[in-house]
């Protein structure tokens, strides 16, 4: 069943001039074992990368993984982040605004991810672990995200001068964890 609905996500998109090939079902199937995400974890990823090619940048960064999670418009984590004060809006002015600082990038399974992006996937999937939840979803990308010390993603949530704690404690209740 989880197959058949990622497969219609990567299909239905596919024919979009706006998602690169970079991202299709195959890249997905091909990541480790422990990393099963969640149909809508898979479209915060998905909108984060065709975000690349609107702003012109080389890599998903922490701070494209946030307006992924706001334009997915779904779960705790785009709850918060309004609630917060941002929006998809607000997001797409500051990634404009940006260059792609010099940063690391790894491919993953053909996948560029800046070292920022790596490291909240990572914390991600530690949370879905830690947590004993069987899928990557939203609201573990964003715990990743909160987790960021440095960064494009790190400096946009200290600006908002809130318990980044309580905004993850508050995105784990709204989606029943």
């Amino acid at each position: 069943m989880i197959y058949e609905i990622v497969r219609h996500i990567f299909i239905s998109t596919s024919r979009s001039a706006a998602v690169p090939e970079l991202w299709t079902l195959d890249h997905f199937t091909r990541m480790p074992a422990s990393w099963e995400w969640s149909p809508h974890a898979l479209e915060v990823m998905r909108l984060a990368n065709s975000s690349l090619i609107r702003f012109e940048h080389s890599y998903v960064s922490s701070l494209h993984l946030i307006l992924g999670l706001l334009e997915v418009q779904k779960g705790g984590a785009a709850h918060v982040l309004k609630k917060a004060g941002l929006s998809a809006d607000v997001l797409e002015r500051v990634l404009a605004s940006r260059n792609d600082p010099p940063e690391k990038v790894t491919l993953h399974n053909g996948i560029p991810l800046g070292e920022s992006a790596r490291m909240v996937v990572l914390r991600a999937d530690f949370e879905a672990q830690s947590l004993k939840h069987t899928y990557l979803t939203p609201v573990h990308l964003f715990l990743g995200v909160l987790m960021e010390k440095t960064g494009g993603a790190a400096d946009l949530l200290a600006s908002l001068h809130t318990d980044l704690d309580k905004m993850g404690q508050d995105a784990l209740e709204f989606d029943g964890y």
